[in-house]
């Protein structure tokens, strides 16, 4: 599912974002919630401040459910 997800938000802004702030990341579904894992707290704040909304609506419409999001990071 996330992979749909980061197809139809890589359609909707700009390269260099994407690149930037989506392509390191990786979604999951526990318990009802969407986990999104960050690579670090700059790009998880980042994108829990400007892309919370897109991120909500686009997987909505792909799955056809509303799920809550949590931002994660990842220790590596």
């Amino acid at each position: 599912m996330w992979g749909n997800v980061l197809e139809q938000i890589k359609n909707e802004i700009s390269s260099p974002s994407f690149d930037t702030w989506f392509k390191q990341t990786n979604g999951e579904l526990v318990d009802g919630v969407l986990v999104i894992n960050c690579a670090n707290s700059f790009q998880l704040d980042w994108l829990e401040a400007r892309y919370s909304d897109l991120i909500s609506k686009v997987t909505e419409k792909i799955v056809g459910t509303k799920y809550d999001l949590r931002f994660v990071e990842i220790k590596s």
